[in-house]
């Protein structure tokens, strides 16, 4: 086990699949106190992270050291007054490192954390675990705001594939400790694995679910990105490897994920759906929303949320009832407003819709799922999903009927959206917290009125023009600012990220000749300087974590990592070509912003914008179709650098890469990075064109040992002149040339030629003999060491 000092954030979100993947799950919080897990369970995903890749060591476990960072994070996610869970066990396993915790820190994880929770009664802490290392937590007073999950299986797979971890006979032991010392227990029953006689396996370990009452049970099924690449993975690190054979030899439905074909899926979560007690809430893992419809399952919520209870619900119970046709029911409400729900065939009113079963729904106290009451002057709801069938068999319509009116209690907390998506105090959220709120051109229906009939107070326009304005209605037409309003609400300093190359909030396109100019060494280097916050080229950086698109291949990227000395950050985030090839080219942008929040990297990186794209470049329309979705991350806030290759015949900067002019024109910086004529070392001149009067037209660097470095005032015609009359002079005296000699060898012109050696001859890099006149002309030589 390692230990070291975290340099990036300890809280972050989870990224998701990504917006319209119809996979049901959402961007949950999580806390990594560690990385990686002493067991070694074949399936484990974190085998195949990059991370790990490079720093296989790592892999089964680094305990991170400053503590006091952590504690402090945690205070203020507290702080926040929409309650929310927070997970421990996503990037490792929640309870392992507990004692270890003690050992390196002093103090264990639990008896860090679990008091911070107890404290206050909005928000809950959720452990994910394996272990059973739950002796620290024990010598705790239990408390409702801190939940302890167990991950567990038959005991076959548990004993098979899931080595060095407690087997799942020991888990649900610790879990009845926990349980009888009063804490709140869920279980994570995933993966479950079709192996010859699975059906008496998951029988057993469903019985010993039941008999511990848990809040909730989520199921999942054994799924990969890339299986071929996790099984060669997982060989590599001496684990069984034969597990993978279970999986399809197709993604599934909605792209996402390698998994068990649908059928025997459906056969098995229907088996286990069907053994759990009523009182138990069940939930599925990652799947896909056509799964949830044809297991009728209704949305209660899932692992890592607090239920109807979660400041997620809103956006989840919406994004559940459009994907998986879901109506969204309170138990005991009226039908909430905006949304558009589908109704089953033979429901015309959707108060007619059936409600899920009362004994299986917590009561408004929350206190038959263990879970503490919270009033609405906390800003909570309680709402319910519940999954219609699918379509009817005579192929008719849903019906669809959108209620236009919303109310909100007078109680509840008002909101605003900033670049982070926290929330504050003073207005109301009317969208997903993530996103910053446009004000819409037609009459928005999720636009509600504030508390007592006033006027509401929004916050709209681009983030570097956000203002509160107030408004009696929904906004109508365009969207226009004074010039006043532009100068109060607009930073009068550019937020640079790499000054004076990439800005929040803009693009910067990169051109050069392929595999000539340097294009992803120059872009590998700036990384470097964002990564530890250090001067790029003389100017300041700001410090944040990357993400990378690359075309490159795992072993040339991590050759060029390695040159470039960031072979073992764990803040550079690299997604490859080659694992997302598959997915349109918006939404793997949506995804990689997804990724930038999870991470909280302001950089964003494209390397090739054509090979990611797929968008011909050659035409505007279509050159224009693959920048608008980097607009759309742009003002997100985030810094966008994409790298294009310059076009046979060159040109001046702008003009050089290749495709249209119109991808120029929506960009806000290009450099065009160019060797100098009849130059072959590490010297580039870069040009620019800006929309930043701080970016230079012009610049000559030099990459050296130490990286690049700016040379000013170099000349680069007189050196390569210098170089070209170096290597044609003879080391002898004897063999000393004439300068016609010289440029008649060398191709040089007759004025510049011996303007060039005067001055090497004044600074001594060469000799010189003869008188210079008639019948005795200079001749020039150098010393063999020159």
């Amino acid at each position: 086990m390692k230990t070291q000092e975290r340099k990036t954030a300890f809280i972050r979100r989870f990224a998701g699949p990504g917006d319209g993947s119809g996979i049901v799950c959402f961007k949950f919080w999580q806390l990594v106190p560690a990385m990686g897990c002493p067991f070694r369970c074949s399936y484990c995903f974190l085998q195949d992270q990059l991370y790990f890749r490079f720093n296989p060591e790592t892999l089964a476990g680094l305990v991170y050291t400053n503590i006091a960072d952590m504690v402090g994070e945690v205070e203020k996610w507290l702080e926040d007054p929409i309650p929310k869970m927070l997970i421990v066990g996503e990037l490792q396993d929640g309870l392992v490192f507990d004692p270890a915790y003690k050992k390196v820190n002093g103090t264990s994880l639990t008896h860090l954390l679990v008091p911070l929770f107890a404290a206050q009664t909005r928000h809950r802490l959720i452990f994910l675990t394996k272990a059973t290392t739950i002796e620290n937590a024990l010598e705790l007073p239990p408390t409702p705001q801190v939940v302890f999950s167990w991950s567990v299986n038959a005991e076959y797979i548990g004993t098979t594939f899931e080595h060095g971890a407690p087997p799942p006979s020991e888990r649900f032991e610790a879990a009845r400790r926990m349980k009888e010392a009063g804490w709140p227990i869920r279980f994570r029953l995933d993966p479950m694995v079709p192996y010859p006689g699975w059906q008496e396996g998951y029988a057993e370990a469903i019985e010993r679910i039941n008999a511990l009452e848990p809040e909730m049970v989520t199921l999942g099924s054994l799924r990969a990105t890339s299986p071929k690449s996790l099984r060669s993975a997982a060989e590599k690190n001496g684990r069984d490897a034969s597990i993978f054979d279970y999986l399809g030899e197709e993604r599934d439905a909605s792209g996402f994920k390698y998994r068990v074909p649908e059928e025997v899926q459906l056969e098995m979560f229907r088996f286990a759906l069907d053994r759990l007690a009523p009182r138990v809430v069940p939930a599925l893992c990652k799947e896909d929303a056509g799964l949830w419809r044809r297991l009728g399952l209704p949305f209660r919520g899932c692992h890592c949320l607090l239920g109807g209870q979660d400041a997620l619900v809103d956006g989840a119970a919406e994004q559940v009832a459009v994907e998986t046709d879901v109506l969204p029911v309170p138990s005991t409400l009226p039908l909430p407003g905006p949304e558009l729900h589908l109704l089953p065939p033979g429901v015309t009113n959707p108060g007619e819709w059936p409600l899920a079963d009362a004994s299986a729904v917590p009561d408004s106290s929350g206190q038959e799922r263990g879970e503490v009451n919270h009033s609405p002057a906390e800003g909570t709801a309680c709402s319910h999903a519940q999954l219609p069938p699918g379509p009817s068999d005579d192929g008719s319509a849903a019906v669809a009927s959108a209620a236009m009116d919303q109310s909100v209690p007078e109680e509840m907390p008002s909101i605003s959206i900033g670049d982070s998506g926290a929330c504050e105090e003073g207005q109301h959220a009317t969208q997903a917290p993530e996103l910053v709120l446009e004000a819409a051109a037609e009459p928005n229906p999720h636009e509600v009125s504030a508390p007592g009939g006033g006027q509401q107070e929004d916050v709209v326009g681009h983030r570097d023009l956000q203002v509160s304005r107030r408004a009696g209605g929904p906004r109508r037409g365009l969207k226009s600012w004074t010039a006043a309003e532009v100068a109060r609400t607009t930073p009068a300093e550019v937020r640079w990220i790499a000054r004076p190359w990439v800005a929040e909030g803009a693009i910067t396109i990169v051109d050069g000749k392929p595999k000539l100019a340097g294009k992803s060494t120059w872009v590998a280097h700036l990384v470097k300087h964002v990564l530890t916050g250090s001067e790029f080229l003389d100017e300041l950086t700001t410090r944040s974590p990357v993400v990378l698109l690359t075309e490159e291949r795992p072993v040339t990227l991590r050759r060029l990592l390695e040159r470039v000395g960031i072979a073992d950050s764990i803040d550079l985030h690299v997604i490859f070509y080659q694992d997302v090839r598959h997915l349109p080219w918006d939404a793997l942008v949506k995804q990689a912003v997804d990724k930038c929040r999870e991470v909280g990297a302001k950089l964003l990186i494209i390397d090739t914008l054509a090979q990611f794209s797929g968008i011909p470049e050659s035409s505007s329309g279509k050159a224009l179709d693959a920048v608008r979705p980097l607009q759309a991350a742009a003002e997100q806030g985030l810094g966008i650098v994409a790298v294009r290759h310059e076009r046979k015949s060159g040109g001046g900067v702008g003009d050089s890469g290749r495709g249209s002019s119109a991808l120029t024109g929506a960009v806000d910086i290009i450099v065009a990075l160019q060797r100098p004529p009849n130059h072959t070392g590490q010297v580039r001149i870069l040009h620019a064109l800006s929309r930043y009067e701080e970016t230079p037209s012009t610049l000559t660097i030099e990459l050296g040992d130490e990286g690049y470095s700016v040379r000013e005032g170099l000349d680069i015609e007189a050196q390569d002149l210098e170089r070209a009359l170096l290597l044609a002079v003879p080391d002898t005296e004897e063999d000393a040339k004439t300068a016609d000699e010289l440029m008649d060898k060398t191709g040089l012109k007759k004025t510049k030629a011996r303007e060039a050696l005067a001055r090497m001859v004044k600074e001594g890099k060469l000799l010189q003999t003869g008188t210079g006149r008639k019948g005795a002309p200079y001749r020039y030589w150098r010393l063999a060491t020159s």
